[in-house]
């Protein structure tokens, strides 16, 4: 009869130790997995908002000096960083975490601003642009640090540089001339 051999042996894993061993492997390919996703997502959405922003900012500013209705600038903030789980979060490097909370926060006062705002067109379009430059800065460094997080080149690697200059924007009512009436004369 075969003796069984213990799993505690000295010199061998036993059957226990190699399934532990397994799981090891395979949850920490799936907090990989997970931290890459995860990287992804965050790295779509910052290019999202920031996209929109660049993109639509005229149309919103014409909104905005015609109806004064606030939901189409707020709708372009919106975000689902808030349902990331601390967790999740862990599993980034402290670097992209510290550019996602100034991003994040940015984007909360810009999200407060819009909402309680009563500025004229012409102020909330400077305040605007402001909100959407300083965006735009912590993004960069932060969408190269998600990047590398997910392990591939994005599609998009130039997107930031020039979507200024490749955007034709309609005047918006503050920059149109104003031209004043005179009256007719009596002549």
């Amino acid at each position: 009869m075969a003796k069984k051999r213990a799993d505690n042996e000295p010199g061998r894993e036993g059957r226990k130790g190699r399934k532990a061993a397994r799981a090891s492997i395979r949850r920490r390919s799936r907090d990989l997995s997970r931290k890459r996703k995860l990287a992804y997502i965050l790295s779509q959405e910052v290019r999202r908002i920031v996209e929109d922003l660049e993109l639509r900012e005229w149309l919103l500013m014409e909104i905005w000096t015609k109806m004064r209705v606030r939901e189409p600038l707020l709708n372009v903030l919106k975000s689902r960083y808030e349902q990331v789980k601390p967790d999740d979060l862990l599993s980034l490097p402290v670097e992209c975490l510290d550019l996602c909370d100034r991003f994040y926060r940015l984007l909360d006062e810009f999200w407060l601003y819009l909402r309680t705002t009563e500025d004229m067109p012409t102020a909330m379009s400077v305040n605007y642009r402001r909100y959407r430059m300083q965006l735009k800065r912590i993004a960069e460094p932060l969408l190269e640090a998600l990047d590398t997080c997910h392990g591939y080149e994005s599609p998009f690697p130039s997107l930031f540089s020039h979507i200024e200059e490749s955007v034709e924007r309609p005047p918006t009512g503050a920059e149109v001339p104003i031209t004043t009436l005179q009256e007719p004369s009596l002549e």
